[in-house]
């Protein structure tokens, strides 16, 4: 009998998603097709629209993080009823860790190593110099820098949010809507909120114009985001078998070699060439890797660089 449960998948290729419906409103949209829209405007104008099914359920393809790799995706639901849907985005990550906290991971066991600690004495301060017991370092808050769509999302709202509280504390009374006497809320403040179904409830405001966080103003705008792909990242490294303009300029790095994805062969072995630099010292390579069976192992060496003086 084979025992232990079949392994299922966790992590698919692209993030599955779903448009939360109110009940009130389930029935309005019944039969309704609800769509939602992803863009990103930091990299083009390019709208792309994703069907939900039945219950509402979508899934992002990975062609939409590869086509805005570097940014982010944002996601909006398209439908008549917008102002009253909002959006779940399932994060795979979350996803990983919950099943890696059922999971034992085996780890090698490091050798032992003989030695004692010893404690670096401080050096004391000399005839003439003065010893500071503490040192505080205190700066200003700078403003908030945002990516060029977020920026323009803070502008319009900056202008005007359009949120107003009446003489009774109600946020957006329908009841007074342009009386003198009418405010804008601010961050912190206690207001009576009118739900749909006729019930009330009294929540704190947490929209300050001027102080909006990333997560608030996307969710003022009913918006959602996920990180596309990461963009590529090349490791500068010469080829000085080739001639070119580089030549004439001198070579001051002091990282020679950065090579992630390394693959042995069927002994455990693989061969790595690269060019030294202009520095003469010596270099500490590091090494770290996964077997088979997913142990992990490290290494390290060490390499002297001098440059030969040749005369003729």
């Amino acid at each position: 009998e084979q025992l232990g449960e079949t392994p299922r998948q966790v992590v698919y290729e692209g993030i599955q998603g779903e448009i939360m419906v109110p009940l009130l409103k389930k029935r309005k949209l019944s039969g309704e097709e609800l769509f939602v829209s992803a863009f990103s405007p930091n990299i083009d104008s390019t709208n792309i629209f994703i069907l939900s099914d039945s219950l509402g359920a979508f899934s992002i393809d990975p062609s939409v993080f590869e086509q805005w790799k570097g940014d982010y995706v944002y996601l909006k639901p398209l439908t008549v009823l917008e102002s009253g849907l909002k959006l779940r985005i399932e994060d795979p990550f979350e996803k990983i860790n919950n099943q890696m906290g059922t999971k034992e991971i085996s780890y090698p066991v490091p050798p032992l190593t003989d030695g004692t600690l010893e404690t670096p004495v401080l050096p004391l301060a000399s005839n003439g110099g003065t010893v500071i017991e503490e040192i505080k370092i205190q700066g200003n808050k700078t403003d908030i820098i945002r990516g060029k769509f977020l920026g323009t999302l803070d502008s319009l709202y900056g202008i005007d949010v359009g949120d107003y509280v009446c003489r009774n504390d109600y946020l957006n009374c329908i009841n007074h809507p342009h009386e003198e006497d009418n405010h804008r809320p601010v961050r912190g403040e206690l207001v009576r909120i009118r739900n749909s179904d006729g019930t009330e409830k009294w929540e704190v405001y947490p929209y300050d114009i001027s102080q909006l966080t990333e997560e608030e103003l996307l969710e003022h705008s009913n918006l959602s985001r996920v990180k596309a792909y990461y963009g590529d990242r090349e490791f500068y490294s010469p080829n000085y078998d080739i001639r070119s303009e580089e030549d004439m300029i001198p070579d001051y790095r002091n990282t020679l070699l950065w090579e992630p994805t390394v693959i042995t062969d069927e002994k455990g072995e693989a061969t790595l060439s690269f060019f030294c630099s202009d520095i003469n010292t010596d270099y500490v390579g590091r090494i770290e890797g996964v077997g088979d069976g997913g142990l992990l192992g490290t290494g390290g060496f060490k390499l002297t660089v001098r440059k030969l003086n040749i005369t003729p």
